[in-house]
């Protein structure tokens, strides 16, 4: 068991489905603190219907989550607000 499913009730298939639906949309980077690796953040509908948030960095060409949970209501209003504009394209 991960820290996030202990902690956050969201467990590797949900963050593994998370990429492979690519239904994800990025929402941001990390700026602080700073860290020696950039990490990103993507949210989107997990395999289980759950709403997640992962972060991630980008590591020897692999994805490499560092954390995961439910995503907030800001986080799910931003999803949205890209969905409808990558479908107005």
């Amino acid at each position: 068991m991960t820290k996030s499913t202990t902690k956050h009730g969201v467990d590797c298939a949900e963050v593994e489905s998370i990429f492979s639906l690519k239904m994800a949309v990025p929402i941001g980077r990390q700026i602080s603190p700073e860290v020696d690796e950039e990490r990103l953040c993507v949210v989107g509908p997990a395999i289980s219907g759950k709403f997640i948030s992962v972060v991630f960095t980008l590591r020897d060409g692999r994805v490499r989550p560092i954390s995961s949970r439910i995503a907030s209501k800001k986080e799910r209003r931003l999803y949205e607000e890209v969905r409808k504009t990558l479908e107005g394209l």
